[in-house]
């Protein structure tokens, strides 16, 4: 892409955005303003009606209905170009299922080495000319845990186009793991969720993204667990959730998309802090001499651990990053709601076992059981039985399709601070990693004589093809049962 052609397409639609924004945050409530000013309302009620909606419409309304005219305005052309582009065939999204053996003994820690690999996933950030023009978005890279019917299943996907990059990188860091392509595991599922018809075997669910407890900070401890590190959380986790009831369905999706620092100056700040802390508790104490204190110190101003601390949280905050929306569903039998909880109590104690400060919890603007929740016992006794019968009753049914549709499209935004946290590489592998406890699809593993070395080469798409060969191939039907090396 041209470079100035690019400057100019982002000065034009910043030029747009300006004026738009003018019109409807100054121009039009100074116009009303005026109106109301030389024109009084007559005698009727329609003419004092209208009168009254102009004083509230320059008080502030004016502030309310701009901004949400604009959300609307700007969420629905971006989801357009969004999908416009990913209609592209070699931008079409593959599955894989990736095959783990109970007896799958690799550390989490070894997790970190194939997220690095797969951080070159990464398309810089996207201005709002690559946006608006071409729909271009980010890569991210999904991992699918199913688990239903006793069993746990493990699904990836991400876009045709990265093909080769995934390939590389499971080639490197986990050879042994073998690869299966496959279909969307919800292909049959109903595209929007409908109240009463729920999906397969189900006609209920509930879901919740989960994140940082204090989002958008870093936290600022190193991982503790990778010199004794527990038993596999994840591990733990899905062996809870499978052995509970095999009549329950759960669905854990983690979207990673490879991004920046994009609180790398709120991190410094919070790393200053602390140094800050550390040298006001080190430097000495304050004695009176004469007329006026003075200052004497003696030994170490930092201690050698603190600085140790120090150097561990500027490399970090220094580190490759992962934004991540991480989804929790639960479709659960008709009658048995009271599953809910009991299964998000073991997704508690996951997100404690994590690592060090990195303390997960559920979001609750991104929950489908929203309740009204009031600091006043007096509010809460009046309002909150209107608010959980009148108003919570249909934000949770519209939560629930965002949910729903979100978990089918493996949608992670990344353009903007909302359901998805950052997490940098060395702690992501205490969030996420493969499980040595359980055994994923144990019966689809060849014997050991039938795997061929180059197989997963051979079915790797060469990045140096032409784009119209691509095009081709990423017409094909998926390949089923392919064990690459």
């Amino acid at each position: 892409m041209n470079p100035d052609k690019k400057s100019l397409g982002v000065r034009l639609i910043s030029f747009f955005n300006w004026v738009l924004l003018s019109i409807e945050y100054l121009i039009l409530p100074v116009i009303v303003l005026l109106l109301l000013i030389f024109n009084r309302p007559g005698a009727d009620f329609v003419s004092r009606l209208i009168y009254a909606f102009g004083i509230v419409y320059v008080a502030g309304g004016s502030f309310v209905i701009s901004t949400k005219f604009w959300e609307i305005w700007d969420d629905s052309f971006i989801s357009m170009m969004k999908k416009k582009w990913r209609m592209d065939p070699i931008l079409r999204r593959i599955f894989y299922k990736i095959v783990i053996p109970k007896d799958f003994n690799r550390p989490p820690a070894d997790m970190g080495k194939l997220f690095y690999n797969l951080w070159n996933l990464y398309s810089g950030v996207r201005s709002k000319y690559d946006v608006y023009t071409e729909g271009a978005w980010y890569y991210d890279i999904v991992f699918d845990f199913i688990i239903r019917s006793g069993k746990v299943e493990l699904y990836m996907s991400f876009a045709y186009k990265r093909k080769d990059l995934v390939m590389e990188g499971f080639k490197t860091t986990f050879p042994e793991l073998p690869l299966i392509e496959c279909e969307d595991p919800f292909k049959k599922w109903p595209k929007n969720w409908k109240k009463g018809v729920g999906v397969p075997g189900y006609k209920n669910f509930e879901a919740a993204n989960y994140g940082f407890a204090a989002p958008d900070i870093l936290p600022l401890a190193e991982p503790e667990w990778y010199s004794s590190p527990p038993a596999w959380p994840l591990g733990e986790l899905l062996t809870s959730l499978k052995d509970y009831d095999p009549g329950a369905t759960v669905v854990l999706q983690y979207v990673l998309a490879p991004f920046d620092t994009v609180h790398y100056n709120r991190w410094v700040s919070e790393l200053e802090k602390i140094k800050s802390e550390y040298l006001e508790k080190s430097t000495g104490f304050a004695i009176n001499v004469g007329d006026g204190p003075s200052m004497a110190t003696s030994g170490e101003l930092v201690s050698d651990r603190q600085k140790t601390r120090i150097n561990r949280i500027e490399t970090r905050i220094n580190d490759n990053m992962f934004k991540m929306n991480m989804k929790l569903v639960i479709f659960y039998p008709e009658g048995k709601s009271y599953y809910v909880p009991v299964l998000e109590k073991f997704m508690k104690n996951f997100c404690g076992a994590t690592a060090g400060a990195n303390i997960l919890a559920k979001v609750e603007e991104f929950s489908t059981d929203r309740s009204y929740s009031e600091k006043h016992p007096l509010l809460d006794g009046i309002i909150g039985p209107i608010m959980d019968n009148i108003y919570h009753s249909k934000e949770v049914e519209y939560r629930k399709q965002a949910l729903y549709e979100g978990m089918l499209g493996r949608e992670g935004d990344v353009s903007h601070s909302s359901s998805g946290f950052m997490v940098d590489i060395p702690h992501l592998p205490s969030i996420l990693h493969f499980p040595g406890n359980v055994g994923i699809f144990e019966e689809l593993v060849r014997n050991s004589d039938e795997q061929q070395p180059t197989e997963q080469a051979e079915n790797s798409a060469n990045s140096f093809e032409k784009l119209e060969l691509l095009r081709q191939k990423a017409t094909r039907k998926p390949i089923e049962n392919v064990v690459p090396q």
